[in-house]
C-alpha cells in the first residue's frame, strides 16, 4: 500500500481529510504537525508522496522546508492552497512544489492529482537519454555528465519540462503547449513560471546561462539541442 505523508497545523483539520483519504483502502496516511515533525516521520516511514496544507505552514517555507525536501527528494510534494490566492505567491509555490490544489477542492479531484503524480512516476522507464554533455535520467530526476561524470540534481517539473522537449526531437515547443502538459495550464498559473523554471535549468545545465548552447529560447517558445 502507498504510503501518503499529510503535513498541517490544525489535527482537526488532518483528521477529517486523513479520513476521507483513507477510505478506499489506497493510501496509507500518516499524519504530521507542522514541517520539523513531517521530516523526521518522513526519515522514518519514507512516503510516496507527501500533501501539504500551504497556508498554515507558510512562515516555515524555508530553512524547515528544505530539510524535508533533502529528507524525501524522491517523493513528489503536493501543496494545498486556497483559490484567489495573491499570483506572486502562487507563482512562488508553484516552483517549490511538484503540483498545487486549489481549495475547495471535492476529495475526487484531490485523488485524481494525487494519482496523476504516481502515473507521472510509473510512466518513466530507467531509459537513459543522451542530449548535449549530458546523460538524462528521468526516473532518477538526474543529469550526468558524459565526460566529467558530474550529476546534476532535477526537480519534478525540470524533469517534466526535458522529457517534453526531448522527446520534440529538436524542434520548438510552444509555450502554452509546455505549460499545459506539464502544469495543466490554468489562469493562475502564468508564462512566468515557466520562464523562471527555465532559467533555472540553464543555471543547472549550461557553462554560460546568459548564451545557452543547449535549451534555447526562441520566438515561439524553446528548443533542446540534441
Amino acid at each position: 500500500m502507498r504510503q501518503l505523508l499529510l503535513v498541517e497545523n490544525d489535527s482537526n483539520f488532518n483528521s477529517s481529510l486523513k479520513e476521507q483519504l483513507e477510505v478506499d483502502g489506497a493510501f496509507e496516511v500518516e499524519l504530521a504537525i507542522g514541517l520539523v515533525a513531517a521530516a523526521r516521520i518522513a526519515d522514518e516511514i519514507k512516503p510516496n508522496l507527501i500533501l501539504i496544507n500551504i497556508e498554515t505552514l507558510v512562515a516555515d517555507l524555508g530553512g524547515k522546508f528544505t530539510t524535508l525536501k533533502k529528507t524525501c527528494g524522491y517523493a513528489p510534494i503536493l501543496g494545498l492552497v486556497h483559490y484567489g490566492v495573491n499570483l506572486e505567491v502562487m507563482e512562488e509555490l508553484v516552483s517549490i512544489f511538484d503540483d498545487i490544489v486549489l481549495k475547495p477542492v471535492k476529495i475526487g479531484e484531490l485523488l485524481k492529482r494525487i494519482d496523476s503524480q504516481f502515473f507521472e512516476g510509473d510512466k518513466s522507464t530507467a531509459e537513459e537519454y543522451e542530449f548535449g554533455p549530458y546523460n538524462f535520467r528521468p526516473t532518477e530526476k538526474l543529469l550526468i555528465g558524459i565526460d566529467n561524470d558530474n550529476h546534476v540534481r532535477l526537480t519534478e517539473k525540470e524533469t517534466a519540462i526535458l522529457e517534453e522537449l526531448y522527446h520534440a526531437n529538436g524542434n520548438i515547443v510552444a509555450r502554452k503547449d509546455l505549460l499545459s502538459r506539464v502544469w495543466g495550464y490554468s489562469e493562475e498559473i502564468s508564462s512566468h513560471t515557466l520562464e523562471t523554471h527555465m532559467y533555472r535549468l540553464r543555471k543547472k545545465m549550461e557553462k554560460n546561462p546568459a548564451e545557452a548552447v543547449i535549451l534555447i529560447t526562441t520566438g515561439g517558445g524553446y528548443r533542446l539541442v540534441l
